[in-house]
């Protein structure tokens, strides 16, 4: 029985570190546990948030939140199991007394002590039993620290989203507002915009398949919203694809029309439920729908 639970308790531990290591230090793969509870959040909050949009914005924050919250209390749970089984072998250091009654809830405490401190109130006379302890106190160190560096990654990447979105709206209020295409402007100025968005656009897309909760970081201005801009984007894109201009913004306009499909189909992929071999305009549609956007009339 000791061995059993020892060994679920140090299970608990590697599905911590497993997804810690895929969500931070692993482009190319997203951790299971991490995925689903950011799922989960944004997928709870837009059910409340249908009466007031407002709402949303705390999914991507919230969902931050309780994965760092979960790594934590994983690590400690599953420790805790293993410390709740030696319990009776545990002293603790000069001037305090031993627990009359060893519980659950003493082991939780020693296990927490070592997450946050190398020193802890209780001491093991196992060797093996005080590495793990050691190896607990820098696993925490180490998710402190790594908690930092995900924050300080993925807030960038959200206002660099945030960034285009404004950009491109910007575009799309002044074509509506001065009644110009893309057609109409100087080559110059078409080629300069379409390989500003381009180029955006590649990194965003970039930058949510490595860090996919910030997917999940709504805003509540619409023109501060990528789903709100895209249509715009893709319907420029089209306009530089298939007009007069040389063959250099042509090419310019249809990478950048590749750029479009090539987010769309992660966002389908990904967060939306949807195949990659799905319509354009549908994934869009659903993309806006989910976070709370109407597709403006023409």
């Amino acid at each position: 029985m000791t061995i059993s639970l020892t060994v679920l308790g140090l299970a608990l531990v590697a599905v911590a570190l497993v997804d810690m290591f895929q969500t931070l230090f692993h482009p190319a793969s997203h951790g299971t546990m991490s995925d689903w509870l950011s799922k989960s959040v944004w997928r709870t909050l837009r059910k409340f948030a249908r009466p007031r949009g407002t709402l949303l914005t705390l999914a991507g924050p919230t969902a931050m939140f309780l994965i760092i919250v979960s790594w934590a209390g994983l690590i400690v749970l599953g420790c805790a199991i293993v410390y709740d089984q030696r319990l009776s072998s545990f002293r603790t250091v000069a001037g305090l007394a031993s627990p009359q009654s060893p519980s659950f809830f003493e082991a939780w405490n020693i296990s927490l002590g070592s997450l946050i401190s190398l020193a802890g109130e209780s001491v093991p006379p196992n060797r093996w039993l005080r590495l793990l302890m050691s190896i607990e106190a820098l696993i925490g160190l180490g998710l402190v620290t790594a908690s930092v560096s995900w924050l300080l990654s993925v807030y960038p990447i959200v206002e660099s989203r945030r960034t285009l979105a404004r950009f491109a709206n910007s575009l799309k209020s002044a074509a509506e507002r001065d009644d110009w295409q893309t057609k109409w402007l100087a080559e110059s100025s078409a080629a300069y915009i379409l390989v500003s968005l381009t180029r955006d656009l590649a990194a965003v897309r970039t930058e949510t398949a490595q860090f996919p909760i910030a997917y999940y970081f709504s805003v509540r201005h619409p023109e501060s919203e990528l789903a709100v801009a895209l249509p715009f984007i893709d319907d420029l894109a089209s306009q530089a694809g298939n007009t007069i201009y040389s063959g250099t913004t042509r090419v310019a306009g249809k990478i950048l029309g590749m750029q479009v499909s090539d987010y769309l189909k992660l966002l389908a992929v990904t967060f939306l439920r949807m195949s990659a071999e799905s319509q354009p305009e549908e994934i869009l549609a659903s993309y806006m729908e989910d976070h709370f956007q109407i597709k403006a009339n023409p």
